[in-house]
């Protein structure tokens, strides 16, 4: 080993083992001769070439394959080696939590497990495991309710009810799911014209929803309820549309309106206070975000509202509107509680209503854009207070003593405006416009006046109008304004393109739709003209059949109210909360049928 003659890399020929000797002997020296980066170079160059003389396709190919078999192989072991009992017990449970189940039957978590989007995959897996369960002769409900699902979603409907109606009989408590999914079969049948026995539906809601262990689709609570509230139980209703608004907030406000819908007031009062004190605390955590703090603020608001106390509405709005002094909701909720505070001044002062005036200004001072402020303003109207000169005068002389009022003014341009003195109007809207830009009511009048004076102010006009729709996009009689002020200047395919828009937010506008008609026979569009025509007779037809409904149903609704009442003839029960008046709408009416006044 010191000949100088031999590197250190070679090995001395006295090392190398004769033919056939023991190679691996060699090999071994030969490594544990080696450095580590040596060493690691070796074992590297050895993969390389082990990787490089592989059949990699032949084994890639063979791999699945085999994945599988000893899968099923394990399978089958595994069902060699257990009792049927066991093996049911396995599949039952693999089953459950598939579909987010306990073993009792209860949803792992507090979510929707039954409505949670899966992929193909995880259903063919759910559908095998039930299928399962059934082929070992377990008789397993669930089992066959996730089946007859599956065959709901391939299409088979007939089997999938087949199989639903003999998990929940009409006549028999079933299974609570197969109940609630033939209760909302039976439902969306009849919103397709289908007639549906009443009784067979309000069991499968019943054995369904009563079940506290699943919650289900809120509309499916609010049917349920409906149902139970026209057999005379309203505290049952109530319960169920509580448990409803535990899933969908939205229907918070549900029993309250339910009872105040009945005229009975102090149940009302009892369910807006028992909610009013579940919200209050969330209105001050600051672990709330502002959009539920906010949200809070406009419940409890309109919990007072419904229950007619309104004094305490407004300090509930005003703390909401420091938080977000810009909230469009919030302020429209606050100017509607003045405009409730101004209906029930005026029943109280017995129709003479100067009183009011502030309360309707705060009303437009906290949503310029409320529409449905025109209805008070018609009202003043209809009592007469512009209706003379003498009246007017006076109207005038308030303005001088207190200053620019909102209210005034308007009452002031509308009553110059059924006049024909579209210059004094205009100098009154303009001034109104001038501390509030945004009142929309003001600027769809004023747009119509820009077309009447002479000669016509078209420009001036179609800015006006489009001020007004940028502010509230949704009003039909803005969209109607838009249409006149386009057809006025010689636009016909803007004019039709607005008043489409207003019809489609206002079908039953039968003047709106009149000037289609008429617009389209005009540019010799006669089959739009004749297709407008044959729909202007089917939305009369329906505006007739819903009158009727309505006058059935409030007659049915004041005779339930008085059986409601009838018992109670204690002297000690308060009477029955009243309602706020609000103005009665008749479907058919159209403040454009005379384009001479301002918006009705």
């Amino acid at each position: 080993m010191n000949d100088p003659r031999i590197r250190p890399d070679q090995t001395p020929e006295s090392d190398i083992p004769p033919p056939g000797g023991p190679v691996r002997f060699r090999t071994l020296r030969y490594l544990s001769s080696l450095g580590p980066t040596e060493l690691i170079s070796e074992l590297w160059d050895f993969l390389g070439a082990w990787y490089a003389t592989r059949n990699w396709k032949a084994i890639l190919a063979i791999i699945p394959p085999l994945v599988l078999l000893m899968t099923l192989g394990g399978f089958v072991l595994a069902g060699r080696l257990r009792s049927k009992e066991s093996l049911k017990a396995w599949y039952r449970e693999q089953a459950s939590q598939a579909v987010g189940l306990q073993l009792d039957g209860t949803p792992a978590e507090n979510t929707d497990q039954f409505q949670k989007e899966r992929t193909p995959e995880e259903e063919a897996r759910i559908d095998l495991l039930f299928k399962r369960i059934l082929q070992l002769g377990d008789d397993n409900q669930e089992a066959r309710y996730f089946v007859a699902v599956h065959n709901l979603r391939q299409g088979k409907v007939a089997v999938a009810r087949s199989m639903m109606e003999s998990l929940a009989p009409a006549d028999a408590m079933g299974l609570d799911l197969a109940h609630a999914w033939l209760a909302e079969d039976m439902y969306r049948r009849s919103v397709q014209g289908e007639a549906i026995n009443p009784v067979v539906i309000k069991h499968h809601l019943k054995c369904s929803l009563e079940n506290p262990r699943i919650q289900y689709d809120p509309l499916l609570y609010v049917l349920y309820a409906k149902l139970l509230e026209q057999d005379g139980d309203v505290d049952g209703a109530a319960r169920v549309l509580s448990r409803a608004s535990d899933q969908e907030p939205k229907l918070q406000l549900e029993p309250i309106l339910l009872y105040a819908r009945r005229g009975l007031g102090n149940q009302a009062i009892v369910a807006a206070d028992a909610l009013i004190a579940r919200l209050s605390a969330r209105t001050s955590d600051p672990r709330i975000s502002e959009e539920d703090r906010i949200a809070a603020f406009l419940t409890i608001a309109r919990a007072y509202q419904i229950t007619n106390r309104v004094d305490e509405t407004v300090p509930v709005l005003q703390k909401g509107l420091t938080l977000a002094p810009d909230h469009p909701d919030l302020r429209r909720t606050l100017s509607d509680t003045y405009r409730i505070k101004f209906r029930m001044s005026m029943s109280s002062a017995q129709g003479r209503g100067q009183a009011s005036m502030d309360t309707l200004n705060a009303a437009i001072a906290a949503d310029p854009t409320n529409v449905a402020i025109q209805s008070e303003l018609s009202l003043l109207s209809q009592l007469g207070i512009t209706s003379t000169q003498a009246n007017r005068d006076e109207l005038i002389k308030l303005i001088a003593r207190q200053g620019a009022s909102t209210t005034v003014r308007m009452l002031l341009a509308e009553s110059a405006f059924g006049r024909g003195d579209y210059a004094a109007a205009i100098n009154d809207y303009e001034l109104v416009l001038a501390d509030l830009p945004t009142m929309t009511i003001a600027l769809n009048n004023l747009a119509m006046l820009y077309t009447k004076v002479d000669p016509p102010r078209l420009d001036k006009a179609k800015e006006t109008i489009d001020r007004a729709i940028a502010l509230s996009p949704d009003v039909a009689e803005f969209l109607d304004t838009q249409g006149d002020v386009a057809a006025a200047s010689g636009n016909a395919a803007a004019a039709i393109e607005a008043y489409i828009k207003a019809l489609e937010r206002g079908p039953e506008r039968m003047q709106t739709r009149d000037k289609l008609i008429a617009i389209y026979e005009k540019e010799n569009r006669a089959e739009e003209a004749q297709k407008q025509k044959e729909i202007r007779v089917q939305v009369e037809n329906r505006i007739k059949a819903m009158q009727e409904q309505m006058a059935k149903a409030q007659a049915a609704n004041a005779e339930a109210v008085k059986q409601d009442a009838a018992p109670n003839t204690s002297p000690n029960s308060d009477p029955p909360t009243p309602q706020p008046t609000t103005p009665s709408a008749d479907p058919a009416a159209d403040s454009s049928a005379e384009r001479e006044k301002p918006l009705q």
